[in-house]
């Protein structure tokens, strides 16, 4: 199904797809494909509800949002790949970019998404902070020690550019997100206790106070792995 992903070929669904700025972009969707990953789209098709478009087509609007995030989105139920991050220079921005794409899933119910977004930010944020400690414990080694560091850990992130953009990333998901225990607000919770025990803890506190859903999170992670604070 990859090479389908918004080709006329087999395709029975147009995707008017309206950004936040007014924007509109048509993609050709195979409604197959989209409700066997969305329930959204499964309730969607099955109470009919198109529009009728030239030659008898059917389409349905989307709105409101962001088209970079909503095309990775339906990329995704297509190919089923992971997605990139590493083209983000920001620590803060690699994060965010989870949390927006998570948002578009939680949107269009697609629970593969969301389930792939909090592995993804675990893995981005594990390899931030993994790559700080290593470049801070060899800064005093030789090249080849460094050359020997997988290619995931290819990017310098300082514990500041580290933490900030962790904080960034608990700001943006909890001032948008009402739920407590989802996969992406323990895997954020997660990741925040890690950091803690690196880096000055003010910050992260502050954090907890402004958003009590985080802080719900960040005591089912404390109550199920105390072993991180140690």
């Amino acid at each position: 199904m990859a090479d389908m992903y918004n080709k006329s070929w087999l395709s029975d669904v147009k995707l008017r797809v309206h950004n936040k700025n007014g924007q509109l972009r048509e993609l050709s969707g195979h409604r197959i494909v989209l409700v066997t990953s969305s329930p959204y789209f499964r309730n969607m098709f099955k109470e009919d509800r198109f529009l009728e478009g030239k030659e008898g087509t059917k389409s349905i609007d989307l709105n409101d949002d962001d088209l970079h995030y909503l095309t990775i989105a339906l990329r995704y139920i297509y190919e089923k790949a992971p997605y990139e991050t590493t083209y983000l220079d920001n620590a803060a921005d690699r994060l965010i970019h989870h949390i927006r794409i998570h948002q578009i899933a939680d949107k269009y119910d697609i629970p593969s998404l969301r389930a792939e977004c909090s592995n993804a930010f675990t893995r981005t944020a594990l390899s931030m902070s993994d790559n700080w400690r290593f470049h801070h414990f060899t800064s005093a080694t030789s090249s080849v020690a460094s050359s020997a560091h997988s290619s995931e850990g290819k990017d310098e992130f300082t514990i500041e550019q580290v933490r900030d953009g962790l904080l960034t990333a608990i700001d943006e998901f909890y001032s948008n997100n009402a739920e407590k225990n989802t996969l992406l607000g323990r895997a954020i919770a997660l990741a925040a206790l890690q950091m803690r025990s690196r880096s000055h803890n003010k910050p992260l506190d502050d954090m907890i106070m402004k958003h009590p859903i985080f802080a719900v999170d960040w005591a089912l992670e404390v109550s199920e792995g105390c072993w991180l604070l140690q």
